[in-house]
């Protein structure tokens, strides 16, 4: 961007989840490959998700910074999924049904299980 005149400034942002040791490792290691990291040509910020979410929120954005972070960090959500998948992987699909129809069905089923249980 810069040698195609395309921006005056650029930086580099490196950004992971906190949690994600090996992405924060590797951005170690390429920062000890950089002669002047802050102050070069282009500077290379390392952060994590976390950070940024908080940044977009304090400036301005903070339903923007919610919904990245339900999206990408609510593990509370990825946990309901990947238990959703796994008993949906246990289901035994019915035939011409594809993935997706069994887990819909799956998805149908425990709600009205759950509708059942609060009655």
């Amino acid at each position: 961007m810069l040698t195609a005149g395309l921006a005056d400034t650029v930086t580099l942002a490196f950004i992971a989840p906190t949690h994600n040791q090996s992405a924060h490792t590797a951005a170690a290691t390429y920062r000890r490959h950089l002669t002047n990291p802050q102050t070069g040509p282009i500077p290379f910020v390392p952060t994590t998700l976390e950070h940024a979410f908080a940044a977009i929120a304090t400036a301005g954005l903070p339903d923007h910074a919610r919904a990245l972070h339900r999206r990408y960090t609510d593990f509370w959500l990825v946990d309901g999924e990947l238990d959703l998948a796994a008993a949906a992987a246990t289901q035994k699909p019915n035939e011409g049904m594809t993935a997706l129809d069994t887990d819909a069905a799956y998805r149908h089923r425990m709600a009205s299980s759950r509708s059942r249980k609060a009655a």
